[in-house]
């Protein structure tokens, strides 16, 4: 980034950086996640800052990677992330809401009420309360206008009723010019230090992708070799029977995990947090999903465990198992694959994001990948669900 470009990106920042402060508040329970939401939110911008559409007002491709930033935010360790922070040179500096007295009643009062909003719903009201209308709001989520216009709706109504049950005449449109007023308390409450964003090249999230894309790498690889050694053995040993017949189905099985991982490689270049926010969750879940994929394949690969069988027979024995066993065994070993094929098949089919409500779905995509992966799903689904 050249010398104009920073200068221009340091002055635009000062102007809004108060959406910073409003995102991280209204995503975070506590000063030390916000700190290191803001940092991520911050440098985020920055690493993007070259691919910035003119075409978009700037206040709006904040909001989205903002947005993007804190629903995809997730610490696996508190302690430890808070440990490493200290460590970390800090680029920007966020005053604590609680002890920001600057805040009018009811804006404090609005921003316990977001806490409690689901991730969807928090985009939303944020939005709404910056004046963006619904088909803008809609854009930036990757949603419909009418699930815009319904959701804003229930939280008015249940704003109000909240308000009411306090004795006070407020509801979300009367509490907007607040909101809006707040501005410059806002940009007041975040520091940020130019001359360290400057220096940076890399964030969590990135290390986290590069991370990722270095293990689909080397995935590829094993999965290419291993494709070799098959297409080898086809290649000397090719026949019409048992050991080359398995070797033929645990080859599709090799190209599918190949394919998946040049697919994720792919995933990994593409990702852009000014995407719409639906359309960058459902990338991000497909990434952090890919050991659930992974899973479904080994699998699915199970009804043909005869297939390993036959060619470890073959290949540390020399013997073709087929040829040895009787008509009744064979026959038990096809219906038994034919069944297990089918109830694999149907298990694996409702282990998706779109079925995250059901408890045992949500257990098992907890259990193999993470609870991370849960909250990413629910919250795809809730668009999903909605949308429809």
């Amino acid at each position: 980034m050249n010398t104009n470009k920073k200068a221009l990106f340091a002055q635009t920042m000062e102007q809004h950086k108060g959406i910073i402060y409003k995102v991280v508040n209204s995503y975070c329970q506590n000063q030390h996640d916000r700190q290191d939401l803001a940092q991520e939110i911050l440098t985020t911008m920055w690493l993007a800052y070259d691919n910035y559409d003119k075409d978009y007002k700037f206040s709006t491709w904040m909001y989205r990677i903002a947005l993007n930033v804190a629903i995809s935010y997730y610490r696996k360790d508190s302690k430890r992330e808070d440990k490493a922070n200290e460590s970390e040179q800090c680029i920007v500096h966020i005053a604590d809401l609680s002890a920001h007295n600057d805040k009018s009643e009811e804006v404090k009062q609005l921003y316990e009420f977001i806490a409690k909003l689901d991730k969807l719903n928090k985009a939303i009201v944020l939005l709404y309360l910056e004046g963006e209308p619904h088909q803008s709001i809609a854009t930036s989520l990757g949603i419909s206008k009418t699930n815009v216009a319904t959701r804003i709706g229930r939280i008015k109504e249940t704003l109000k009723n909240q308000f009411e049950k306090q004795g006070l005449n407020m509801n979300l449109d009367n509490i907007k010019n607040t909101w809006q007023q707040q501005n410059s308390v806002n940009e007041s409450a975040i520091t940020i230090n130019q001359s360290l964003l400057s220096e940076t090249k890399v964030n969590k999230q990135m290390k986290e992708l590069n991370t990722m894309k270095w293990a689909r790498i080397i995935e590829s690889a094993a999965f290419f070799f291993i494709i070799v050694l098959l297409g080898q053995y086809i290649a000397n040993n090719f026949s019409v029977s048992a050991p080359s017949i398995s070797v033929l189905i645990l080859s599709v099985f090799s190209i599918a995990g190949f394919a998946g991982n040049i697919g994720q490689i792919v995933h990994i270049a593409n990702v852009d947090y000014a995407k719409p926010i639906s359309q960058l969750q459902k990338d991000v879940y497909r990434l952090c999903s890919h050991k659930l994929q992974l899973t479904k394949l080994l699998l699915m690969s199970a009804p043909f465990y005869m297939a390993y069988v036959f060619i470890g027979f073959d290949v540390l024995f020399e013997i073709d198992l087929y040829a040895h066993l009787e008509q009744h065994m064979v026959w038990f070993y096809s219906v038994s694959s034919l069944l297990l094929l089918i109830i694999t098949s149907c298990v694996l089919a409702k282990l998706n994001y779109k079925n995250i409500a059901t408890p045992w779905v949500k257990s098992s995509i907890a259990f193999i990948v993470g609870e991370r992966l849960v909250t990413m799903a629910q919250f795809i689904n809730n668009i999903d669900s909605t949308d429809s």
